[in-house]
Formats: structure tokens, C-alpha cells, sequence
């Protein structure tokens, strides 16, 4: 209540103030000055008095409210969210009509609720969504001040990387192809690294591999192939590979990997193929064989074991020329063989004796061996003739003549020398061999002045052989290491050649025409070819116009 038992303005005022609160839930702006004393009955403003030239109605800042009688209109409530009120109050006193101020407090902007944010600017990448609100909650009047900070508020969205689908790199070049001739294939590559799709993005379409036909040229007949390895020689531009029983070859395909190309990685020449560095390995080749050897005596003419029980041929005579007698006969000497098999006169084994034999026509000689040579070996010209082992005891070859050229005698045989192995070794016809020990193999001679002789069979070894085009339609043989070498099977020169190492320098055996010869470092000998040796390598020069001059080279599995 206010002074003298009357409700004051300020009384009013405030209960009206309050109520308006109450409404806006806020708190009023400026105070009603409780603190003043009562006759401070009139209220403090700056103003202007309305005339009757209608001038503007004055602008009140309210600071303290006393007075009498006091009659409030026209109000106007506004709030803002920082808790200021405003009102617009008119004025009228009862004593004083004509002094009437309008009193107007000032209405700042307040902020509506915020709302809800939008869609993201974009699916994928990092993206804004944005939302916002108004200056509405209230607006501003009467000259109170615009809401403070933003209307606007943003946060980033859709942060998961994008897609990327994969794209194609270059094609790469194209392989070797699978074969010299008759139709091959190359292909090439490419792959989806262009990008490469990552985060579910899709995979590259199309192949990524592709080929073409190569080599479409009709390849020679080739009836007889077999897979050599050849194995480049370090140091070396090129290395030669001589393919054994060829008498050249028709054509190459490399099995190697990589990009091995003809005539650049390899190639082949007469009877022998060649390789570079990185382009050596396993290889087919397609040859034509050196022709084989005039075929044996007919079966039935030889004895394919020592005691000839398979022996069906029409000898008819014995080991000392006497004539053998029927075998239907009994007369000069009468027997009980009647097999079927023992035909007229021929000389056959009924009954396991150590060779054939048969009756003779000479009533003094009751019974005689006859002379049935052995069959040519099924594998003559395939086995080596070279010693596998120091002393040779493993040597199977058909080496007959002795380091002196005689001929060896035959192992079942006790002329002209007798001896202990007729039986033992008989099977070995009379070829060079060691059944006792000896440091290489020999054999008994035909040479009556000379019991036993050894036997010139090499070492088998490994050489290392380069070859090389010369002048005048040569060919240049670079053989190296300690090893044997021999002249191809076809060679109208025929030698052989046993490389060593001799207090640290090479030393050649030579073999011409059973001859041996023996070079040193610096030597050269010329005969059906020309030898020489230099920085430790045999080089032999041949005639190569008619393709007789190609040379063997002697391996070792």
C-alpha cells in the first residue's frame, strides 16, 4: 500500500509489473525506487509535453514511480529470454488531464527456440547441416537492442569417405611367345590400380588380360625332340650347347621364364643350340639325329650271349676250320642229340656248354668250339667312352684296341694268351676292362709277344665349350676345364682331346688316328684341324663349309 492509506503508483505499478512478469516468466527492466522518500510524488523522466501541434509522444526510461491517483492504460507486456521487461503505460491524472505522459520501456530482441537442423550438403566426404532461430521471442521495439550472438549454428555430417571406383593402369608388353613355330601364343597384362577402388567402390570392368596368336609359321617336320639344359658360362657373350646325336637342329622353344627372344636371348646353329646371360634353362629342340651306324651282322650270324644257346646262324665250321658233321648223323661219331632245333651242320650249344660247338667230320677230333663273333651291342654309339671312376671298373664302352693300337683278346678265349677269366668275362666280348683293381682298364692282346696292354679311355668330365663363327667358313671350338672332348660322330676329323691341370697349367692329350699327342700353353698343331692352346683353353679351328667340322661335347649327367 502506498503513503496515507492509498495504493501509490508504485503499488499499482508493480502489481502490474508483476503480473506481466508472471505472463512472460521474466524479470523487469529498471526498478521502481522503493527507497524514495513520499514526496517524491511525480515521476523522474525525460520527456517532452504533448502539445496540441501533435508532437511526439516523450520517451520514458523509467527509474522510480510515486504518485496519487494514478490510472494505467494501454499496456503492452513484452519480454526478452535475457529477463528484461517493457511497457508501454499511459499516464492520467485525475487532478491534471491535460498532463498526460506516455511512458514507454524499452523492448529488447529476445531468441526464439532453435530448430531442427537440415540435410547434410553432401552423402559422403565431410559435409554442414545447418539450423537456425529468430530474433522473435521477442522482436525489439521501441528502440530496444537486437538479440546478441548467432541466429545460426552448423556441425559438420556425412564424415564417411567416399566410393572410388577402380580404374585401368597401361597395358604391359607382351610375353615371348609359347613357341618358334606352328601357331603360338603371347599375352598381356594389366591391373586395376588407376585408381584402386577402395571404400566399396566398384571394381574395374573388362579383362585384364588379353593375347594374340605369334610365331603362325609352319614348323619343319620334326620327328625326334628331347629337352637339354643349357646353362650360360660367366663371362661369357654367349654360351654354346652341343645336342647329343644331332645332326642339326631344326628348331628351339625355351620352357625358361621372362622374356627370352630368338635370335637375341637364344638361337641354334648346326648341331648345337646357344644362350646369353638370363636366358638360359631348359629348352625343347627339335633335331634331325646324325645318321645311325650300318646296322650289325644278322642275328643269325652272331651270339647275342657267352655261351650262344640263342644262336640260330649257318657257321659250319670250328674254331680250328675242321667241317662240322650233321647233327641227323652218326657217323664218324656217333651222339644222342636229336633236338629239332640242331639243323643240318650248324653250329649250336644243346647242352650249355660255354660257346657253340659241334661234331666234326674228322674221326680223330671227336668235338670243336666254333668261332661265332657277338652281336653288335643294342646301345652301341649311346654309351659313353669315357671313365666314370678313377680306375674305370664301372666302364661298360666298347673300346677293343689298346693304348698301342693292339687289338684286345677276346675275354673267353685262352689263345694266344691263357688266363683265369674265360668264364667270368666272357660276356665282355674283348672289350677294355678292369675286373681285377688294375689302375684303369686294359685286356689281353692278339699280340702274342704281348700279354696285356692298358686301354686310352678318358675321364668323363663336363667341358665348358664356346663357339664362334671364323674366317673362311670355319668354325672355332673354345673348350675349357679339366675334361674330355671328342669330334662329332659325323666328323671326317675324327680326335679326341683329354683336358688337365698340370702344376696349375693346362695340358691336352691329343688323340689322332689312335696317335697321342700332347700339347702345352702356347703349342698348335695342325692336322685334319688346328689345335692350339692358349690362356688355357683348346681352341680348334674345322673346315665348316660342308658341315663336317662340328664337335661333341661329352657330358655328364
Amino acid at each position: 500500500m502506498g503513503i496515507r492509506g492509498e495504493s501509490s503508483f508504485s503499488d499499482i505499478f508493480l502489481q502490474t509489473v508483476a503480473g506481466l512478469v508472471g505472463e512472460a516468466g521474466d524479470l523487469v527492466q529498471g526498478t521502481v525506487g522503493q527507497d524514495q522518500s513520499p514526496e517524491d510524488d511525480h515521476v523522474q523522466t525525460r520527456h517532452q509535453n504533448m502539445a496540441a501541434d501533435n508532437a511526439l509522444d516523450p520517451v520514458v526510461r523509467v527509474r522510480a514511480v510515486r504518485s496519487k491517483n494514478v490510472q494505467l492504460g494501454a499496456m503492452d507486456p513484452y519480454a526478452n529470454d535475457e529477463g528484461q521487461i517493457s511497457l508501454k503505460v499511459r499516464l492520467a491524472s485525475s487532478s491534471c488531464d491535460r498532463n498526460v505522459n506516455e511512458l514507454l520501456l524499452l523492448v529488447n530482441g529476445g531468441w526464439s527456440s532453435w530448430g531442427s537442423y537440415g540435410s547434410c550438403s553432401v552423402t559422403c566426404g565431410g559435409g554442414n547441416q545447418y539450423k537456425s532461430r529468430s530474433c522473435s521471442s521477442p522482436s525489439p521495439r521501441y528502440g530496444g537492442s537486437q538479440c546478441s550472438g548467432s541466429g545460426r549454428k552448423s556441425r559438420q555430417c556425412s564424415t564417411n569417405p567416399c566410393p572410388i571406383d577402380g580404374g585401368w593402369a597401361d597395358w604391359g608388353s607382351y610375353s615371348a611367345c609359347s613357341v618358334t613355330c606352328g601357331g603360338g601364343t603371347q599375352s598381356r597384362s594389366r591391373t586395376c590400380t588407376n585408381p584402386t577402388p577402395q571404400h566399396n567402390g566398384k571394381e574395374c570392368s573388362g579383362k585384364d588380360t588379353v593375347s594374340q596368336p605369334c610365331n603362325t609359321q609352319e614348323c619343319p617336320n620334326c620327328n625326334n625332340t628331347k629337352e637339354i639344359n643349357c646353362t650360360h658360362a660367366t663371362g661369357a657373350a654367349n654360351t654354346t650347347c652341343i645336342v647329343d646325336n644331332a645332326e642339326s637342329v631344326t628348331h628351339v622353344t625355351p620352357l625358361v621364364s621372362g622374356a627370352c627372344q630368338l635370335d637375341t636371348g637364344y638361337g641354334f646353329h648346326s648341331d648345337s643350340i646357344w644362350v646369353t646371360d638370363g636366358c638360359d634353362g631348359e629348352f625343347t629342340v627339335c633335331y634331325i639325329p646324325v645318321p645311325p651306324p650300318p646296322p650289325p651282322p644278322p642275328p643269325s650270324e652272331c651270339r647275342d650271349t657267352p655261351d650262344g644257346v640263342d644262336y640260330r646262324g649257318t657257321v659250319s665250321v670250328t674254331v680250328s676250320g675242321r667241317t662240322c658233321q650233321e647233327w641227323s648223323s652218326q657217323s664218324p661219331h656217333i651222339h644222342s642229340q636229336s633236338d629239332s632245333s640242331l639243323e643240318k651242320n650248324y653250329c649250336r650249344n644243346p647242352d650249355g656248354e660255354p660257346r657253340p660247338w659241334c661234331y666234326t667230320t674228322d674221326l680223330l677230333k671227336r668235338w670243336e668250339y666254333c668261332s661265332i663273333p657277338f652281336c653288335e651291342p643294342s646301345d652301341a654309339g649311346t654309351v659313353e667312352e669315357c671313365l666314370k671312376d678313377p680306375k674305370g671298373e664301372n666302364y661298360i664302352g666298347y673300346k677293343s684296341v689298346t693304348k698301342s693300337g693292339l687289338t684286345c683278346q677276346h675275354w673267353e678265349s685262352s689263345r694266344p694268351h691263357s688266363h683265369s677269366f674265360t668264364s667270368s668275362m666272357a660276356k665282355d666280348v674283348n672289350y677294355c676292362r678292369n675286373p681285377d683293381g688294375e689302375p684303369s682298364p686294359w685286356c689281353y692282346t692278339t699280340d702274342p709277344a704281348t700279354r696285356w696292354e692298358f686301354c686310352s679311355i678318358p675321364e668323363c668330365a663336363k667341358c665348358n665349350v664356346d663357339e664362334e663363327k671364323g674366317p673362311n667358313n670355319t668354325i672355332i671350338h673354345k673348350v675349357s676345364g679339366q675334361c674330355h672332348y671328342s669330334s662329332h660322330t659325323r666328323n671326317s676329323c675324327k680326335y679326341t682331346a683329354k683336358l688337365l691341370a698340370v702344376e696349375g697349367k693346362t695340358e691336352v692329350t691329343l688323340t689322332l688316328n689312335t696317335e697321342d699327342k700332347t700339347l702345352l700353353e702356347g703349342d698348335t698343331l695342325e692336322d685334319c684341324a688346328k689345335f692350339k692352346v692358349r690362356n688355357g683353353v683348346l681352341m680348334i679351328t674345322e673346315d665348316d663349309c660342308n658341315n663336317k667340322m662340328s664337335a661333341e661335347q661329352i657330358a655328364i649327367e
